[in-house]
């Protein structure tokens, strides 16, 4: 997945493509692999995505790249308290 966002990341000129991954030693007790069977809500409900996975990380990629007013005041702990979330 990290690999899909650099990609489509350096396509978009938003950094570049050499961009380096930095991979961090596991704490114990993290799951090693993260998984989803979505066969289920497919078969019993009869579901499926309306966007794809590429089109949903270029769409959602976009819209940081046009709202960094918004990602850079929610970075800012007042923002969460106003919300009445604790930290």
């Amino acid at each position: 997945m990290v690999k899909k966002i650099i990609f489509l990341c350096s396509r978009k000129k938003i950094f570049n493509k050499k961009s380096k991954m930095i991979f961090i030693k596991d704490r114990p007790g993290h799951d090693h692999r993260y998984a989803l069977d979505s066969k289920k809500i497919k078969t019993k409900l009869k579901w499926s995505s309306a966007i794809d996975i590429n089109e949903g990380l270029s769409k959602t990629i976009d819209w940081y790249k046009n709202n960094k007013k918004f990602y850079k005041l929610a970075r800012n702990v007042k923002f969460f308290k106003r919300l009445g979330k604790n930290r």
